[in-house]
């Protein structure tokens, strides 16, 4: 896929589909993006909870344990997930970078 780009966030490797978050990973965990309309059903599975951050819950992202997708059925449904999610969404903008001035004003 060609619209797919790698981004460092949240601590974890996050990929961009269509410049919008689809999922995040780091050894222990998958962060999703899922359809909000999923969420609370996807919640009664093991492995499977609410993103929360700065005491705030999100609905939509559910972090996934590396024990609920020990294989490659179990993965594959998950980013099957985010991406039907993905296609719904508006394509994102890609952020340009700020360039940052190296002279110092004396």
């Amino acid at each position: 896929m060609s619209d797919v780009r790698e981004k460092r966030m949240f601590g974890s490797l996050g990929f961009m589909v269509r410049d919008n978050l689809c999922v995040t990973a780091r050894p222990e965990r998958l962060m999703c993006r899922i359809d909000p309309a999923l969420h609370d059903e996807s919640l009664k599975q093991e492995g499977v909870e609410t993103v929360v951050m700065k005491g705030r819950p999100y609905l939509g992202y559910v972090f996934v344990a590396s024990t609920a997708v020990n294989t490659n059925a179990a993965l594959d449904r998950w980013i099957d997930l985010c991406l039907q999610h993905n296609a719904t969404l508006p394509a994102g903008k890609q952020k340009t970078p700020v360039a940052r001035s190296t002279s110092k004003a004396g």
